[in-house]
């Protein structure tokens, strides 16, 4: 039996920063792909669609 958490991996969460190029890091969160491990940190934090589209979830390094 194979269960989803065995391909997920820890996306690190980032918000974007208004008018700038730099990103506040907020913290993990486990997924599948960036956009599941994005809708998955807006579910758990209640967040508003504006707010969604200042997050980013990115592939830490290690996985690269």
């Amino acid at each position: 039996m194979v269960f989803h958490g065995d391909y997920e991996i820890e996306f690190e969460i980032h918000k974007k920063c208004a008018n700038d190029w730099r990103t506040e890091h907020l913290g993990h969160i486990p997924a599948m792909t960036a956009e599941q491990a994005r809708q998955r940190w807006a579910e758990q934090y209640n967040l508003t669609t504006e707010e969604l589209q200042k997050i980013e979830a990115i592939l830490p390094t290690q996985y690269v």
